[in-house]
C-alpha cells in the first residue's frame, strides 16, 4: 500500500491532507475484511435481539401455563 503524504503551501486556504493509494488487490482485501467485520457485528446484534425475544416469550408462555393451573 503506497502512503503519500502531500503538504499544500500554509498561504493557501486549505491545509495539510494525506493521500492514501490503494492496489486493486489491497482495496478488495480491505473490502472483503470490513464485510466479514460487519457481518459479524450484524450477526451478534440479530443473536442478542433473539436471545432476549426467546427469554421473554419463555416467560409469557409460563405466566400463562401458572395462570391456568
Amino acid at each position: 500500500m503506497a502512503y503519500t503524504i502531500k503538504q499544500e503551501n500554509a498561504a493557501m486556504a486549505g491545509s495539510d491532507y494525506i493521500e492514501i493509494e490503494f492496489t486493486k488487490k489491497e482495496a478488495i482485501c480491505a473490502a472483503v475484511v470490513f464485510v466479514i467485520f460487519a457481518g459479524l457485528i450484524l450477526y451478534s446484534t440479530w443473536l442478542n435481539g433473539y436471545t432476549q425475544a426467546t427469554v421473554e416469550g419463555t416467560d409469557a408462555i409460563a405466566s400463562c401455563i401458572r395462570l391456568r393451573s
